[in-house]
This record gives structure tokens, C-alpha cells and sequence, in this order.
């Protein structure tokens, strides 16, 4: 099994991606080409439902009640239309939310945060704490290929993950979340961040439980 690197414009790759009769247009209807992956199990989309929510553009426009979907390979917001035609947005997008029960916590997406490792200016992050020190989450995927024994293809499956990331004083830094490196991370709040752990038992993996602990890092 090997994992390849998931090139967010896969259609420039051709190797998984096939473009097939224009689906997607913009709010002006200009037609923009879709990418499927016939040949790739799975889904690349963030929830495969649409969910109500809204969006902020970049001239400060909000928009409210919105069918939406996040594309993940895409790194795009798809939004239906009263026709059920999926739309891209005409004006770049810089905030959206997401109203669904399937999260613990509000799915608010910011982007324009720093540059950092595999974070580019148009890249949604989603907000899990906010303070002095905030920490991001970012969802990614990547095509794993794998052949079974005695098989005579080989499979592709999409295989997610999630990324996270602290801006403090102004830089965006990757984080491998576990006690050693949060602590490591704030040296000034170890004392507090360490007898916090022993008190509390958090699961890094739970959105909620790194609230939790982000209160206490920016108290």
C-alpha cells in the first residue's frame, strides 16, 4: 500500500481525476468544468449532505439560509441553487459555517491566516479555539492504492485526515497534539497546561476537549 500525495487541482494530474459535462457554474452562470473520480471509493466532500449555513465573501457581502457543501480535494464551497444545480461562489469567499448536528462544535471556516506548511492564502481552516492562542483544524485528503492478495486491480480509496494548527504572536505553526508538544508549545503555561492534564482527561482526537484546554492556555 502507498500513500500518494493528493494534488488538490488533480485535473492537471489526469491519473485519478477524469473531466466529465460542465455541472458546476458560478453565481453569473458561467460554466466551470467538474472533476469526478469515477475510479477513487469514497467521498472527497466534508459531510456528504448538503447543510444549511452561510458565507461571508471578501467585499463583506453575507449570505444566509445556503444549501452547502465543502469539496476538501477541490478546497472550494459548493452552494445549491433553487434550481438544484451545485454552484461555485462568484466572489472569493473568506468565512462559512456549516449548521450540522453531525459536529460537537460549530463548524466556522476562516481562510487568509498566515501562510504556514501545506496552508495557502485561500485554504479554509475551521475554527477550533479562539484567544491570545487559537488552534485550527484543517481536513485533508490523500488516495491511498492498495491490492488486496490475488487481486487483479488495484483499489483507490480517499483517505481522511486532519491537521491542526496554533497562531500565536502572529505565526500560523503545524501541531502534533499530545501532551508533550502542547506543553512544549507554551512553555509559559506548562505548570497550568500539565496540572490541567492531570486533572482532566482529554482526548486530543475531541474537538470539545481541546477547548477546554485552550481556555485554560489562554487564561
Amino acid at each position: 500500500m502507498k500513500v500518494l500525495l493528493f494534488a488538490f487541482l488533480i485535473v492537471s494530474s489526469g491519473a485519478f481525476a477524469q473531466v466529465t459535462s460542465p455541472l458546476f457554474t458560478d453565481s453569473r452562470g458561467k460554466i466551470i468544468k467538474s472533476t469526478t473520480y469515477d475510479d477513487v471509493s469514497g467521498s472527497p466532500y466534508l459531510l456528504e449532505k448538503w447543510e444549511k449555513g452561510s458565507v461571508k465573501t471578501g467585499s463583506g457581502k453575507t449570505f444566509s439560509d445556503l444549501n452547502l457543501k465543502y469539496d476538501i480535494a477541490g478546497e472550494r464551497l459548493l452552494y445549491l441553487n433553487k434550481q438544484g444545480d451545485s454552484m461555485t461562489f462568484a466572489e472569493p469567499i473568506v468565512a462559512f459555517e456549516l449548521n450540522s448536528e453531525k459536529s460537537a462544535v460549530p463548524l466556522k471556516f476562516v481562510n487568509s491566516l498566515p501562510k504556514a506548511d501545506n496552508v495557502k492564502e485561500n485554504t479554509f481552516l475551521q475554527i477550533i479555539a479562539t484567544g491570545k492562542s487559537s488552534l485550527y483544524k484543517k481536513y485533508n485528503v490523500a488516495i491511498i492504492e492498495s491490492k488486496g492478495y490475488g487481486a487483479q486491480s488495484t483499489k483507490r480509496l480517499f483517505n481522511p485526515s486532519v491537521t491542526y494548527y496554533v497562531l500565536k504572536d502572529g505565526v500560523l505553526q503545524k501541531i502534533n497534539l499530545s501532551k508533550k508538544s502542547i506543553a512544549s508549545t507554551f512553555p509559559s503555561k506548562e505548570k497550568e497546561i500539565l496540572d490541567f492534564l492531570k486533572v482532566q482527561k482529554i482526548d486530543f482526537k475531541n474537538d470539545l476537549d481541546l477547548q477546554k484546554l485552550f481556555d485554560v492556555i489562554n487564561q
